[in-house]
């Protein structure tokens, strides 16, 4: 929704993204764009915190692009499974360093 008279007017516009993901962590980069990076691809059990089958594989949201055309995959992944206590932050020279607390 854009948070405008128009906007609001117009309501919810609903867009799909490549991966269902929960519990993600999104990181605005210097570009405007978002990286949605760690997370599950379910979660279930309502009120509780239960996750299944990690979300390997960023995906990037660009609001600028085209309705349809605002998220697309990466080609990027990783192996290790970020999904609870996860954390990812944007570093001054542009890296993203990630971090979770296993038990």
């Amino acid at each position: 929704m854009v948070l405008t008279d128009a906007g609001i007017a117009a309501g919810w516009k609903v867009e799909t993204m490549p991966q269902a993901r929960v519990m993600p962590e999104l990181i605005l980069l210097p570009d405007g764009r978002i990286l949605i990076i760690n997370g599950a691809q379910i979660g279930d059990h309502v009120g509780s915190s239960n996750a299944d089958h990690p979300a390997f594989s960023p995906v990037l949201y660009d609001p600028n692009a085209a309705a349809g055309n605002r998220f697309s995959a990466t080609r990027i992944s990783s192996t290790i499974a970020q999904i609870y206590h996860s954390t990812a932050s944007l570093t001054p020279n542009g890296s993203i360093i990630i971090g979770e607390h296993n038990f």
